[in-house]
């Protein structure tokens, strides 16, 4: 994900079949076998990633939408071409209604075989400011609905510790949301942002380097595999 200098510093027409998503060719619950699984995320600013070559991973989250309108231009090869364990976020912009934008993240996902649940992805942009953060709250408040009432998984948050603290907390701790959590500083355990009871998911750093990746890509652990999976 590509977080804003500020959340880094801070430490980041078309119709919907309406019926809850069914996930074809549902897995076996798998058994936790190590103590900590490694991932990345990616977008179209890694191109063309060689996913014969990435094999030192466990899971990998891949964007699929912004907004209202913007599929990401690498999702499909990316969506197709993983090869461990994969879940798709969606980059939240708070100026634009929830619903609508929980109808592009959804739409094609009950085709696809996804392993973990789905993701919204919450950080800074220019439009969160003091006098748009309740309206702006209201708006994620209502794509998590949504994500839930169709897709059937309430929707996991990624997000950084201050720039939630400041523009989305207040009313979002009786969500019971699971935790993607961005904090860069190299310390033993990441900061919690209000509302979230614990980390399912830490982005520990934006400058990981993984063989078939070019350049520098966000690297994440998860302690519980099982936390996170749709099945």
């Amino acid at each position: 994900m590509r977080m804003s200098m500020l959340s880094m510093f801070l430490v980041i027409p078309f119709s919907i079949n309406l019926h809850k998503h069914k996930h074809p060719d549902v897995k076996n619950h798998p058994i936790q076998q190590k103590e900590i699984y490694q991932g990345v995320d990616v977008s179209k600013y890694q191109g063309q990633i060689n996913w014969d070559k990435v094999d030192s991973i466990d899971f990998v989250i891949c964007k699929k939408s912004e907004g209202l309108t913007l599929e990401d231009i690498m999702y499909e090869y990316n969506i197709n071409n993983i090869k461990c364990l994969k879940g798709v976020y969606h980059f939240f912009r708070p100026q634009f209604s929830g619903i609508e934008q929980g109808k592009l993240f959804l739409r094609g996902l009950d085709t696809v075989q996804l392993d973990i649940v789905p993701v919204i992805d919450v950080e800074y942009t220019k439009w969160w400011t003091s006098s748009t953060k309740e309206l702006g709250t209201k708006r994620l408040k209502d794509m998590i609905g949504y994500v839930e009432d169709n897709y059937g998984k309430r929707p996991i948050i990624y997000t950084s510790p201050r720039f939630w603290n400041q523009y989305v907390c207040d009313g979002m701790d009786s969500l019971n949301l699971k935790l993607w959590v961005a904090d860069w500083r190299d310390n033993q355990t990441p900061e919690i942002p209000c509302g979230f009871n614990e980390w399912t998911i830490w982005q520990k750093t934006s400058s990981g380097s993984v063989v078939g990746i070019d350049g520098r890509v966000d690297v994440n652990i998860t302690k519980n595999i099982d936390s996170v999976l749709t099945y």
